[in-house]
């Protein structure tokens, strides 16, 4: 409004203007025209003002309305109570993987998801700490505030519940040390992890130390270096979870780190995996670790020339599975033989002799269920030695160029009849066998292999699943012809018996048939064009005669 407008006598009378005479009264009606304008805009103002006042509170009884009618239509909090709905949406969160072989930005976590569905749902959520006991943070410099912020909530959300932690990355350019900041919230958490998945570079995987903790409640301890970031872990003080305390977790998987370098303890561990540790450091694993059941190794180093190797055996009661891979033929068999293993169920080997693997069964006496090998020396009958030392073995995977399956496959096709000297058996309880190479035995032998099948207590044929995974080292083979109908046979009765190409995973029982196939035809089409060029030329012969004569 025109601060000369304040009110109708002072028409006229504002800053600027004058009185004017009563004969005037045209300048006094526009002065009044102007008047009662701006009060009808004042009078205006004031009713938008109310009706946005009005609209607001509307909008508020409109959101309360709404809520109160979306829990009586929401069939889980108009019938259930918030402690049973905490339960469900608990249970609606899926398993932390234990050992994630991958990190990845996987979008909004399920908490989150609960939260954003209405007012209701999102109070219960916040209010439940075990729905926030999972964090999964796939670093990034672009978001790493936002990241650090949300860090801080869910911690704060969780209450003071035990955490699994899983820490990767993604952008690893740009100063390393932006990420302390993160490192050190999460270390201030050490007495609540649970479980530590960590895919970081080797500095900040260095800066993972123990805080504040009078016991540990560590179960899960997964740890593998990324690439780049600074230097590897190399010497004392680049230790990995230093601190005055030692957690003691069960499951532990630690990937290029020197043992010497992990603070933890072993006497709890059940399951082990670890890699880059030499012969003497996997020894002391052994000596440290009672109660280990599970134990993966791979990539096994030499030892140092100062470092004295135990020549005894270790004994592991509790063992039942052992893995070695990808580790030389010399360090490999030289773990084997310092071994003793009365529980073992299941072997994982490659790179060691059979005469090794065969005295560790005779020294272990163990009721070893499965083998899997590779690489090894087992030709020319050292597979039938090793198997007569185990013959609760049900399972067998051989990886590599299977040139000794001639003999074992004769022995599991020969009746089961009971040694004169009063021995066992061979495999009397085999049930899988699984070929994976170059193949280096006969195709006439894998029939022999159903020969004959011990017969179970109850007289029922112990069931064998047979399976060829084949290379080959040049040209395409395929399955003799003479061998295709016994084959068809006895997958005809029913037996589970796959031949597979190496390359293609394609059916080689019927690659070789449809060959085989295609090759007759030619060979009879051959033969027929021959028979009537033989025709032709005796037709030919006796009208040249004729001729000639």
């Amino acid at each position: 409004m025109y601060r000369g407008c304040e009110s109708e006598r002072d028409i006229g009378t504002g800053s600027g203007w004058k009185r004017e005479s009563p004969e005037k009264n045209g300048a006094l009606s526009f002065l009044r025209a102007i008047y009662i304008a701006c009060l009808k805009l004042r009078e205006l103002e004031f009713k938008i003002s109310k009706t946005r006042l009005l609209l607001a509170r509307l909008a508020q009884e409109s959101y309360s309305l709404k809520y109160g009618i979306n829990c009586v239509h929401d069939p889980v909090t108009s019938r259930l109570p918030p402690e049973v709905i905490s339960h469900i949406f608990v249970l609606c969160v899926p398993e932390p993987i234990d050992i994630p072989i991958t990190f990845e930005d996987k979008g909004p976590s399920a908490p989150l998801l609960i939260g954003a569905v209405c007012k209701r749902w999102h109070e219960i959520a916040w209010s439940t700490p075990d729905l926030w006991t999972t964090l999964y943070f796939y670093l990034d410099l672009n978001t790493l505030p936002q990241q650090q912020k949300q860090l801080e909530q869910w911690l704060v959300r969780s209450g003071e519940l035990p955490l699994s932690i899983h820490l990767g990355i993604k952008r690893r350019v740009g100063t390393i040390s932006a990420f302390y900041p993160f490192i050190d919230i999460v270390n201030q958490q050490s007495y609540r992890w649970k479980g530590l998945y960590v895919y970081l570079p080797h500095i900040l995987v260095s800066r993972l130390q123990v805080h504040n903790m009078t016991r540990s409640v560590l179960e899960n301890l997964w740890v593998f270096p990324a690439a780049g970031g600074g230097p590897e872990l190399g010497d004392s003080s680049d230790g990995l979870l230093k601190g005055t305390t030692v957690h003691s977790p069960k499951i532990i998987y630690i990937g290029a780190i020197h043992f010497g370098l992990i603070n933890i303890k072993w006497n709890n561990a059940t399951s082990v995996q670890l890699s880059q540790i030499s012969l003497s450091e996997c020894l002391h694993l052994f000596s440290s670790a009672p109660s280990l059941i599970d134990c993966s190794l791979h990539s096994l180093t030499e030892d140092s020339l100062h470092i004295a190797v135990p020549s005894t055996s270790t004994i592991l009661h509790q063992l039942r599975h052992l893995e070695i891979e990808d580790s030389s033929w010399s360090i490999s068999e030289a773990l084997v033989d310092r071994l003793l293993l009365p529980a073992l169920d299941v072997l994982e080997v490659d790179a060691c002799s059979a005469e090794s693997l065969r005295s560790l069964f005779i020294r272990s006496n163990c009721p070893i269920r499965t083998l899997a090998i590779s690489e090894t020396d087992v030709g020319d009958g050292l597979l039938v030695q090793v198997c007569q030392t185990i013959p609760s073995l049900e399972y067998l995977h051989i990886l590599g160029e299977c040139g000794f399956f001639d003999k074992i496959f004769h022995h599991l096709g020969t009746p089961s009849l009971i040694p004169e000297d009063g021995g066992q058996t061979f495999l009397p309880k085999l049930r899988e066998i699984q070929v994976s190479g170059i193949r280096g035995y006969n195709w006439a032998s894998i029939p022999k292999i159903f020969g004959f099948r011990p017969v179970s207590e109850e007289g029922k044929r112990h069931a064998l699943n047979v399976s060829f995974n084949v290379c080959f080292r040049g040209e395409d083979e395929y399955i003799d012809e003479a061998v295709i109908p016994d084959i068809l046979k006895i997958v005809a009765q029913g037996v589970n018996l796959t031949i597979t190409d190496g390359d293609t995973s394609f059916d080689l029982i019927t690659m070789s048939q449809e060959y085989h196939k295609v090759l007759q035809q030619n060979k009879h089409k051959v033969s027929q064009q021959n028979k009537q060029a033989t025709e032709d030329r005796s037709t030919d012969s006796p009208m040249k005669s004729d001729m000639d004569d």
